[in-house]
């Protein structure tokens, strides 16, 4: 009997070999057919979302940051997919984050939570095109991965008319203790699995005004982080914010 090793997507004389084959072939394409065909429609719907929860919730103080996923960082998280068991798609392409730092001006914890659900709820279902996906919601603030790790995550689709199609991303709602926690903390990417050497690693092929997952802006069109930031969401970034560098 030949190992896995040897054959990954299973024995080529097999009849789940063709089926195997299309499956991992269609998700190693997915991040560049993603970036040609959705970004546009991903940058003017994160613009038009956030201007919306600005609107429906003015007593909330939301800072916004987004990326899209790396292809370094893609690649790793298909090569795993593919040698797994339980083959899955890969969601997180375009990724959102919303990070709740008050509520009319309170930032205890429990106000925050509270208004983590209301973000939730309408980020879920009050906003025309978008679809949740109900078995990727998942609800780290109640139940906290081993890290500590903290965030509400939830996967949407987006039906895109004129496409007569739809992309998917992933967006993450927390509070400020919760990020601190997850990106600087005992929860950080550093203590489990990403590591980021500045002038070393990759930088992540992020475009227009477009955050990594550490809050970093990649320049756009010339403009410094502060300018790019407030070009993009129209509120200034904090001036007591400091790179995390890893």
């Amino acid at each position: 009997m030949e190992s896995k090793d040897k054959y990954p997507l299973g024995n080529p004389l097999s009849e789940n070999f063709l089926i195997n084959f299309l499956r991992i072939n269609a998700l190693l394409g997915k991040r560049a057919f993603y970036i040609n065909e959705y970004k546009q429609c991903f940058l003017e719907d994160l613009k038009n979302e956030y201007n919306m929860l600005k609107t429906k919730f003015p007593q909330f103080d939301i800072k916004p940051e987004a990326r899209i996923k790396s292809k370094s960082s893609f690649d790793n998280k298909a090569g795993g997919k593919v040698n797994s068991d339980n083959f899955e798609d890969i969601y997180d392409i375009f990724g959102v984050k919303y990070i709740l730092n008050s509520v009319d001006s309170k930032t205890d914890e429990e106000t925050l939570i509270n208004g983590i659900k209301d973000l939730v709820y309408y980020l879920s279902y009050g906003i025309k095109n978008f679809e949740i996906a109900r078995y990727r919601i998942k609800d780290y603030i109640s139940h906290p991965k081993k890290t500590s790790y903290k965030a509400f995550h939830i996967t949407r689709s987006r039906y895109i008319p004129k496409k007569k199609s739809k992309y998917q991303f992933e967006t993450q709602i927390l509070t400020t203790s919760m990020n601190d926690n997850n990106c600087f903390g005992e929860a950080s990417h550093v203590n489990t699995y990403k590591t980021r050497i500045p002038g070393k690693t990759d930088i992540p092929d992020i475009l227009e005004y477009v955050f990594d997952d550490n809050g970093f802006c990649i320049e756009v069109r010339s403009l410094p982080k502060d300018q790019a930031y407030k070009a993009f969401f129209g509120i200034p970034l904090s001036t007591n914010e400091k790179p995390f560098e890893k």
